[in-house]
């Protein structure tokens, strides 16, 4: 009703391992496999991107919310994404992201999101 579209988005961002099977590692063969692929492919993986997933996340994660704010949805962002807060709220700036957590809390002592 009044043609409101929201989009609601969980995400998690690889953390740093050395153990093969963890998720940095998936992303790391991921990104050896599309390293190469032409901008225009969904795969497309920037060069600034292609030996670190993390980056990589931040950038698709930018890109998919950035496409639904051009659409004019309302977004409800949440996830694990392994960074210190400070690096989180610059990130959610770049994007014009209204963080909910430090409008209720505060940003004095807050911890890595994963706690």
């Amino acid at each position: 009703m009044g043609g409101v579209k929201t989009t609601v988005v969980t995400g998690y961002c690889p953390v740093v391992s050395t153990s093969p099977g963890s998720v940095l590692s998936q992303h790391l063969a991921y990104t050896v496999m599309h390293t190469n692929d032409d901008e225009s492919s969904e795969h497309y993986i920037p060069e600034d991107c292609v030996h670190y997933p993390c980056t990589l996340f931040g950038h698709d994660l930018k890109k998919i919310l950035q496409s639904r704010q051009d659409l004019d949805h309302q977004l409800l962002v949440m996830g694990d994404f392994n960074l210190e807060y400070c690096q989180l709220r610059s990130w959610m700036a770049d994007i014009a992201l209204v963080d909910r957590i430090e409008k209720k809390h505060g940003i004095m002592g807050l911890t890595r999101t994963h706690t």
